[in-house]
């Protein structure tokens, strides 16, 4: 049997010549395919999305013949993995190919706030040359505490080293080798909270994730440091962060991502000089669209195969409370 794979959003123009190249595959990229006929799409056995293509129980009724859902994206909070489970349907992710963009705007992000690059633009544009006013901080011998040392985290660790600053990191999930190779000292989360310079977020989307950085976690912080997000908005509880902003018991916040998604133009975080933000663009790098896509269709490959290596990055039906590992 021919499988017939759709792929519902944006994909590498190169690697979709590719797939339908293969003369045993059925390929059909449709940024529109939810406009179109559901009985057009019953023997659907592959689909491959990204964030905006939610699987739940609504989107797998128009897909009875699905197998294999692959996302081209490192985060997975838009698939219901246990109800894909309980159909046989199996799902991967593809972390890799965002690891490095990630990594980069989070240092953009941390380098943004630690040198106020937001006020700094705002004082040219009036003509305010009174350098006292946006005085900076270095980051070389300060500390950085890193929540979920993963690919992402691990990458942001390397980069840290070159700013001579002293690591910190949690994550029970991860090995002590895993510290080791990044030089990170192991502590608790409120250790980490409490003792770091700057703390960047780097975990994903899960039900025990959701507002981790609420009040108790965000009291913590020095009235100093700098918090950055490039992982999920809703890991940090808003409401809290601007009741902190507001109090000034933070230095200053990086924000690539947010709870709610487009950000309101009401929302009270631009109120604040010390927000850098940036409209969800960690991933949004030709490389990295170039290599998600390429993941994608490898995966599918070995899907087909049943190459061995098939279960790399597949995601469990429950996974654990942070998965980029």
């Amino acid at each position: 049997m021919v499988p017939k794979i759709l792929i519902t959003e944006r994909f590498s123009l190169t690697t979709l010549i590719k797939m339908q190249k293969q003369s045993d595959w059925s390929v059909i990229h449709d940024l529109q395919w939810y406009q179109k006929s559901d009985s057009q799409w019953a023997d659907v056995n592959i689909l491959i999305i990204r964030s905006q293509t939610k699987v739940d129980k609504k989107l797998l009724s128009i897909f009875p013949q699905l197998q294999l859902v692959i996302t081209a994206t490192a985060g997975f909070d838009h698939i219901d993995l246990g109800l894909c489970q309980s159909r046989n349907i199996r799902c991967f992710h593809c972390p890799s190919s965002h690891t490095a963009s990630t990594a980069e705007l989070t240092w953009a992000l941390i380098l943004a706030c630690s040198r106020r690059l937001h006020e700094a633009r705002t004082a040219i544009t009036t003509g305010d040359w009174d350098r006292n006013k946006i005085v900076g901080t270095e980051l070389s011998n300060k500390s950085l505490g890193i929540i979920g040392l993963g690919r992402v985290g691990t990458h942001v660790a390397q980069i840290a080293r070159a700013f001579q600053m002293k690591l910190f990191a949690y994550d029970p999930y991860q090995t002590d080798e895993a510290f080791d190779t990044t030089q990170a000292e192991r502590v608790s989360l409120e250790e980490l909270l409490s003792q770091s310079d700057v703390v960047s977020l780097h975990v994903p989307l899960t039900s025990r994730t959701r507002h981790l950085m609420g009040d108790l976690y965000l009291e913590s912080l020095s009235p100093d440091s700098i918090l950055i997000n490039t992982c999920r908005g809703p890991i940090i509880h808003e409401n809290a962060l601007i009741q902190k902003l507001q109090a000034r018991k933070i230095g200053a916040v990086g924000l690539d991502v947010f709870e709610y998604e487009p950000l309101s133009k009401d929302s009270k975080l631009f109120n604040f000089s010390n927000v850098v933000m940036t409209p969800h663009v960690g991933a949004t790098t030709k490389e990295a669209f170039e290599k998600a896509s390429e993941e994608a269709f490898i995966k599918v490959q070995h899907f087909l195969s049943k190459d061995p290596s098939s279960t790399k990055d597949e995601l469990p039906p429950r996974a654990p409370w942070w998965h980029d590992q």
